[in-house]
């Protein structure tokens, strides 16, 4: 079945955010689908990591993983300044990661408002909330699925 590409560049995220391995740039990842930058990924995941001036050690703590995930999303627009979900942000990502993908920008601008819908106005620490867009990007993609 085909999974959304919304579903995977959070999959990516979180992956990155966990120091997963991603997959190189010549493998296809989910089902099929290689149509993510991971280039572009792991260089904001790398961006982070250094920002938050984690070592190897701590990325795999898995206390970090909303600390990574807080920073990649607030970099890529997901998540304002100030830790707040902004589903304008997530869709100008998603025109500018997908360059042209319309029926898949159309599915990233479904689920934003979708989770817009119960994430707007949220306020929590950021690494929760960064955990909460995810959850909700999961479960959009179960729905979707279904």
């Amino acid at each position: 079945m085909h999974a959304t590409t919304a579903l995977l560049v959070a999959a990516a995220l979180f992956g990155a955010a966990l120091s997963v391995p991603m997959p190189s740039s010549s493998e296809e990842s989910d089902e099929g689908i290689a149509q993510l930058p991971k280039a572009e990924l792991r260089k904001l995941h790398d961006s982070c990591v250094k920002d938050l001036g984690l070592t190897p050690d701590d990325k795999k703590n898995p206390e970090t993983k909303g600390k990574i995930l807080a920073c990649m999303f607030m970099k890529d627009g997901t998540m304002t300044e100030d830790g707040m979900f902004s589903p304008e942000g997530t869709v100008a990502n998603a025109v500018t990661l997908l360059k042209g993908n319309t029926e898949e920008v159309a599915k990233v601008k479904e689920m934003a408002t979708e989770c817009g819908r119960t994430l707007t106005g949220v306020k929590a620490p950021k690494e929760e909330m960064a955990e909460k867009i995810f959850k909700c990007f999961h479960e959009f993609h179960g729905k979707q699925a279904a």
